[in-house]
């Protein structure tokens, strides 16, 4: 990890924001909203989240803001160093992380010259971090210059720090305890990597859906066939369970989300037919789909909902949005979706599968061009997680991948594929 991705983050925190935080280190809004995904990987830890288009604190990230005093004084002492030091009242937290963002050293680095410094020769520190000699010798050299100071004092009997050395080791021998405090909860979860398999999912629309049930079954079936793995299954929306896997923080999701990226593996299971969802008094098998969309306000899901894509893409093929402007409500909870349904007369654009245990008191409608929603697995391409959906796959009842990647095959009715284990029922998508 690099300075300028600890300042960057940082900044987010201080300021809430990522767009102020990029003008404030006169950064891309890219480049800061990376650095802060760079961070919370290396923290394994959640430091943001987003809802209507705010940022908030997770509670991590708050406990962190607490000590960013301690981190600016640290920060500060260290950037004072570079060149001729901070400018005039720049010791401010704004000033600090500006110039920390463009500090030209690793922390890796520091790590490494804190380990020669305590071990008096760039060789016994060669060996205990188990790098080559001559690589962390030529560092340092490196270092010296990008910093305009000479640190070092090397002879045949080791190495000793000059005064810049001296004061280069006490500036960030705080920043790296501080570090490893932050990384320790980072470390004790990667101790447990190989043991835990960390799946996410979007979020089921109740407790009665298929969806629900069938990762029910799936838990059962994984601590029966797998009792030494943990399958720890959460839930979220599809924006945050492809962070989270960017991020490592998930190992596999399934999600209803296109995959156009060749740095994660995927696997089409199934696909549900879309239709239109309302109070079963007002969708009868006689209504017109146009008309019940014009004359009752539509319930839509999120726009960190990959069935939000699917949903609006449907929506304009029936109505037209030029013509008639419909009462149109966002909504980021599937099951409040449904109580608008049951309990104010909403509509919605849902999978059939996620109500086909509802239809005593909700109806729905086909909708022209038999629209669907597909389900998939993706999963980064690493054999840890290539074995996990492997094992996710046959425990949902359909056969493994092929060497090729070839899929099994589909009903050409309904788009469901046809699961290779009987007694194991048809997934659903919600």
């Amino acid at each position: 990890m690099r300075f300028t991705t600890l300042a960057q983050a940082l900044a987010v925190i201080w300021f809430h924001s990522v767009r102020e935080a990029a003008a404030a280190l006169d950064r891309p809004v890219s480049s800061v909203a990376d650095a802060l995904e760079r961070f919370e990987s290396r923290l394994a830890t959640r430091l943001v989240y987003t809802a209507a288009s705010t940022l908030y604190l997770t509670p991590a990230a708050e406990k962190l803001r607490t000590i960013l005093p301690d981190f600016i004084t640290i920060l500060s002492g260290i950037v004072a160093l570079h060149g001729d030091g901070l400018p005039e009242d720049g010791n401010d937290t704004v000033s600090v992380l500006h110039r920390a963002a463009r500090f030209p050293l690793s922390l890796t680095f520091i790590e490494r010259f804190v380990t020669v410094a305590e071990a008096g020769s760039i060789h016994h520190a060669a060996n205990r971090l188990d790098i080559p000699q001559s690589n962390l010798s030529r560092q340092i050299s490196q270092a010296e210059q990008q910093l305009g100071r000479h640190l070092l004092s090397r002879s045949r009997n080791g190495c000793t720090l000059t005064p810049d050395g001296e004061a280069f080791y006490h500036a960030i021998r705080p920043l790296i305890r501080q570090i490893h405090l932050l990384t320790a909860h980072a470390d004790q979860r990667f101790s447990h990597a190989l043991r835990d398999i960390r799946f996410g999912t979007i979020l089921p629309i109740n407790y009665e859906s298929n969806l629900t049930s069938n990762l029910a079954q799936l838990v059962a079936g994984w601590q029966h066939a797998y009792p030494h793995q943990n399958l720890l299954i959460s839930s979220g929306t599809a924006e945050d369970l492809f962070r989270d896997l960017k991020s490592a923080m998930l190992d596999i999701i399934l999600t209803d989300t296109t995959v156009s990226t060749d740095v994660f593996e995927k696997r089409d299971l199934f696909a549900s037919e879309l239709v239109l969802a309302g109070p079963a008094r007002v969708v009868g098998p006689t209504a017109s789909v146009p008309d019940l969309l014009a004359a009752h306000p539509i319930a839509v899901p999120s726009l960190k909902s990959g069935l939000r894509q699917s949903v609006w893409k449907t929506l304009e093929t029936v109505i037209s949005f030029e013509n008639t402007q419909p009462v149109i409500v966002e909504v980021d909870a599937l099951p409040i979706m449904l109580r608008l349904i049951l309990d104010h007369g909403y509509l919605c654009v849902l999978p059939q599968d996620a109500i086909k245990n509802l239809t005593a008191r909700i109806g729905w409608l086909p909708l022209p061009y038999q629209p669907k929603v597909s389900m998939r697995l993706v999963w980064p391409r690493m054999p840890k997680a290539r074995q996990a959906a492997d094992r996710i796959i046959t425990l949902l009842g359909y056969a493994p991948a092929g060497e090729d990647g070839s899929t099994p095959e589909r009903t050409m009715d309904t788009g469901v594929q046809k699961p290779a284990m009987a007694s194991c029922s048809k997934m659903g998508t919600f």
